[in-house]
C-alpha cells in the first residue's frame, strides 16, 4: 500500500510539473528589405493536427503560448504563415451617396499567406524560444508606405 501512495504521489508531481513538453515561443516579425516591423497580422504555426496563432503587435513582436510555462506549443516541426496583415490601401469608388468601401491588400507578399508557399519552416524544441522572422514586402506596398491598421 505505501508503493502504491508513492506511484500516485510520483504521477501526480509528474503530471503537473510541467511536463507537457509545450514550448514558450517568442520573437519579431520584420520586413526582407529594410528591417522594419511588421505592424500587425497573426502569426499561425501548423503541423499535423497541430495549429497555434499569435498575434503580431505593432512593433513586429509575437508571443506564442504563456511565459509561465503553463501554455506553449507543443514540440515539433512547423510549417509557419500569417494572416490578417492587410491594411487599408485606398478606397473603391461606389454609387453617388455611398460612402467608398475600404480596399485592403496584405503588408505581407502573398505567398505567406499560406503554409504551403510560404517557404518558412521551424523545429520547435526546448523550453523557450526566440523565433525571428524576415518576410518579403507585398509589391502593392513599396517600402515607405504609411498604411492604416
Amino acid at each position: 500500500m505505501k508503493n502504491l501512495f508513492f506511484l500516485l504521489i510520483g504521477t501526480f508531481l509528474l503530471f503537473f510539473s510541467g511536463c507537457n513538453g509545450n514550448v514558450s515561443v517568442s520573437g519579431k516579425v520584420t520586413f526582407s528589405d529594410d528591417d522594419m516591423p511588421v505592424p500587425g497580422g497573426t502569426i499561425c504555426f501548423v503541423s499535423g493536427n497541430n495549429a497555434m496563432r499569435g498575434r503580431i503587435n505593432e512593433d513586429g513582436t509575437y508571443v506564442m503560448g504563456m511565459t509561465t510555462g503553463k501554455g506553449g506549443i507543443p514540440k515539433g516541426d512547423y510549417d509557419v504563415y500569417f494572416l490578417g496583415t492587410e491594411a487599408v490601401a485606398g478606397f473603391h469608388p461606389t454609387e453617388p451617396g455611398h460612402e467608398p468601401e475600404p480596399k485592403y491588400v496584405s503588408y505581407v507578399d502573398t505567398k505567406f499567406l499560406s503554409a504551403s508557399t510560404s517557404g518558412l519552416t521551424v523545429k520547435i524544441e526546448g523550453k523557450t524560444i526566440n523565433l525571428d522572422f524576415k518576410v518579403d514586402r507585398n509589391p502593392n506596398f513599396p517600402k515607405g508606405k504609411k498604411l492604416s491598421p
